[in-house]
């Protein structure tokens, strides 16, 4: 089986698309709340959000890493910059 024909073959994910309102409440969530969401926060989430439950774990588990992250590169003296939205550590 050739290179293209095993890609015509995978599934295309589709990508979500959040709203600023939305990326508003979760951050606001994960700032100021909680880092771990119980059942009845994600359930008011996803009513405020119109988000699935299943994305606002991602989106949670996404934070979570990246907090992780910013907190490792500023204990280790790395320097984060932001350029076009994409990290880089110098």
């Amino acid at each position: 089986m050739s290179n293209e024909e095993n890609n015509n073959n995978k599934i295309q994910r589709k990508r979500s698309v959040f709203d600023l309102e939305q990326i508003r409440q979760l951050e606001y969530v994960f700032d100021k709340i909680t880092h771990y969401p119980d059942l009845s926060l994600r359930q008011q989430l996803t009513y405020l959000t119109q988000l699935p439950d299943k994305k606002i774990q991602v989106c949670f588990f996404f934070y979570l890493k990246y907090s992780k992250f910013v907190k490792f590169s500023i204990r280790f003296g790395f320097k984060i910059v932001v350029l076009n939205g994409v990290n880089k550590i110098n």
